[in-house]
C-alpha cells in the first residue's frame, strides 16, 4: 500500500512539473516581457503591434526601443501567439512552413543584438531544438549564424547588407524584418521585392540617418508602407527613470542639433549636398613624441590593389585617449598588390619583431585579404554603413575620445579636411583611404583594460628562448635593415 502511495506521489509531482513547464512556456510566448509579467505595451508601440499593414515601418530615436519591438512582433509571429493579429495566431503545428529573414547592417549584429539579445529570450528553446535538445542552427564559415530551423518547418535566414548586396538577393520569402537604415534606396526595394510573390509582410525598424535621401522620399510618398514613430521619451524604461534619461541625453548634448534630433526623436537627418562633410570639425592635434612601450596599439588597414590606407593607434592610459601616432598609404603605381604583398608592409611597421598589438582590423568588404591577415591577427571591422561611420566619426573626434599626431599622422588631418561630397549628395571617394581606416577604428576602439600589458622590450624578444639563434644574430647585427623607408622615416622623427 505504501509503495503504491509513493507511486501516486511521484506520478502526481510528475504531472506537477508538467503543468509548471507548460504554463512558464505560456507565459514566455504570449507574455510583451518574459522576465517582467506585468510589463504592457507603451501606446505608440501598441499601436504597432495592432497594425495589420503588409509593410510597416517605425522610425524612431535610438534607445527608443524599435528593435526590442520588432523582434517582440516577429517572435509572436513565428510561435503563432500573437496577442493582437489573428492572421499570426492559427495552429502553430498545422500551418504551413514559412520562411522568414532577419537583416541587420552586419552578421554580428544579427547574431548578438537580433538573436541573442531578443529572439532567444522571446522564443522558448522547445521551438528550435530537436529531441535530443540539440539547436537546429546552421552557421557559416566564420561561425555567423546562417539558418534556424524551427520545429513545424519554419526557417530563419539572417542576413547582412553591409558587405554586398548579394548577401540580400535570393528567393521569395514570406516575412522579411530589417533593423536599421539600408545604405541606398536600391538595396532596400531589392529587399522588400523578396516578399512580393507570396505576399509576405515587411517591417523595418530605422534611425533615419539616411546615406541615400531617395530612401526617405521614397518611404514619405508611399502610400503602401504604414509609418509609426516615436522618440526616447516615449520609452517608459527612460521616461519614467530621470537619471537614466539625463545620463542618455548627455551622450548627444554636443552633437549638431539635426543630429541629436533624429537620435532623441527620430527625425529625418541628412547631410547638405555639396562641400566639405566635416565642415567645421577640429581634430586634437598633439605634437609627435615617443610612444612608451607600456601603451596599449592597434592597427587598421583598408587593403586595395594599387593603394592601401593604413594607420597605427595607441592609448594614453591615463586619459584613455586614443592617439593616431602613424598614418601613411603604400602603393603600387606599376602592379596589382596581393594580400601577402600588403602583410608584408604592414609587418615592417612593427617596432621590432614579435610586437603584440592590442587590435589588428581589416576592411570587411576586403574578403580576400580576410583569410591571409588572420594568420596575422587581424580580424574584419564591424560596419561598412557610411552615415552611422560618419556620425560615430565626428561623436569621437569633438568629444576628443581619439587625437592625432601633427606630422606622422599629418595625412589623416589632411584627408579629414578633404573629405568632400559631390553636388548629387554622394561622398567623393578620391583620397580618403586612411580616414576609411580611422573611422573602421572609431566604430571598434577596444574597452578600457584593467589588466596592464606586459610587453616584450626588443632587447629581451632577441633573448626569449622561441626566437632562433640564427634570427637573434640577423637582427643583432642589423636591427633595422627590416624596416622599409616608411618606418626609416618614422624612427627618425619619433627621436627628433
Amino acid at each position: 500500500m505504501d509503495n503504491e502511495l509513493q507511486d501516486l506521489d511521484k506520478l502526481e509531482l510528475a504531472y506537477m512539473v508538467l503543468d509548471a513547464k507548460a504554463k512558464a512556456k505560456d507565459r514566455i510566448l504570449h507574455s510583451f516581457i518574459p522576465a517582467m509579467p506585468g510589463a504592457v505595451p507603451f501606446a505608440e508601440q501598441l499601436k504597432f503591434f495592432k497594425d495589420k499593414a503588409i509593410s510597416r515601418l517605425i522610425r524612431a530615436g535610438n534607445r527608443s526601443g524599435k528593435t526590442f519591438s520588432t523582434m517582440r512582433d516577429l517572435a509572436w509571429k513565428i510561435t503563432r501567439s500573437h496577442p493582437y493579429r489573428r492572421k499570426w495566431n492559427e495552429s502553430y503545428e498545422h500551418s504551413r512552413p514559412k520562411c522568414f529573414w532577419i537583416v541587420g547592417p552586419t552578421y554580428d549584429f544579427v547574431d548578438s543584438t537580433m538573436w541573442d539579445m531578443y529572439l532567444k529570450v522571446f522564443i522558448p528553446d522547445w521551438f528550435y531544438t530537436d529531441d535530443n535538445g540539440n539547436e537546429m542552427i546552421t552557421r557559416t564559415n566564420m561561425r555567423h549564424i546562417d539558418t534556424i530551423t524551427f520545429r513545424n518547418g519554419d526557417t530563419i535566414e539572417c542576413k547582412a547588407y553591409a558587405q554586398s548586396d548579394l548577401a540580400v538577393m535570393g528567393r521569395a520569402i514570406d516575412d522579411l524584418t530589417v533593423d536599421e537604415m539600408p545604405r541606398s534606396l536600391k538595396l532596400l526595394s531589392e529587399l522588400i521585392t523578396r516578399c512580393f510573390d507570396r505576399d509576405g509582410e515587411v517591417t523595418m525598424g530605422f534611425t533615419p540617418i539616411v546615406e541615400d535621401e531617395d530612401i526617405k522620399d521614397y518611404i514619405e510618398a508611399s502610400t503602401n508602407i504604414s509609418k509609426h514613430s516615436w522618440s526616447l521619451l516615449a520609452n517608459p524604461h527612460y521616461r519614467d527613470n530621470p537619471e537614466r534619461l539625463a545620463r542618455a541625453l548627455s551622450e548627444w548634448e554636443h552633437l549638431p542639433e539635426p543630429e541629436r534630433n533624429t537620435r532623441v526623436r527620430g527625425d529625418w537627418y541628412y547631410e547638405r549636398k555639396g562641400g566639405r562633410v566635416f565642415e567645421g570639425l577640429q581634430w586634437d592635434v598633439l605634437e609627435d613624441f615617443p610612444i612608451p612601450h607600456e601603451w596599449r596599439r592597434a592597427r587598421v588597414v583598408d587593403p586595395a590593389s594599387h593603394v592601401t590606407g593604413y594607420s597605427e593607434w595607441a592609448e594614453n592610459p591615463n586619459t584613455n585617449q586614443w592617439i593616431c601616432y602613424l598614418a601613411l598609404e603604400f602603393k603600387w603605381k606599376d602592379k596589382r598588390a596581393t594580400d601577402t604583398m600588403i602583410l608584408e608592409e604592414i609587418e615592417k611597421m612593427k617596432p621590432y619583431p614579435g610586437f603584440v598589438y592590442t587590435l589588428s582590423i581589416y576592411d570587411n568588404a576586403e574578403a580576400w585579404f580576410g583569410s591571409n591577415g588572420a594568420k596575422y591577427g587581424f580580424i574584419p571591422c564591424m560596419l561598412k554603413n557610411r552615415a552611422m561611420a560618419i556620425m560615430e566619426f565626428k561623436r569621437a573626434v569633438q568629444s576628443k575620445k581619439v587625437a592625432c599626431f601633427k606630422r606622422n599622422a599629418g595625412l589623416l588631418l589632411k584627408q579629414t579636411d578633404d573629405y568632400q561630397f559631390k553636388p548629387d549628395g554622394n561622398i567623393d571617394k578620391k583620397k580618403d583611404h586612411v580616414l576609411d581606416t580611422a573611422m573602421y577604428f572609431i566604430r571598434q576602439i577596444p574597452p578600457k583594460s584593467q589588466i596592464p600589458i606586459r610587453q616584450l622590450t626588443e632587447k629581451a624578444y632577441l633573448k626569449a628562448s622561441f626566437f632562433d639563434q640564427d634570427t637573434k644574430r640577423e637582427q643583432q647585427k642589423e636591427p633595422t635593415s627590416r624596416r622599409n623607408t616608411y618606418v626609416r622615416r618614422f624612427t627618425r622623427r619619433q627621436a627628433r
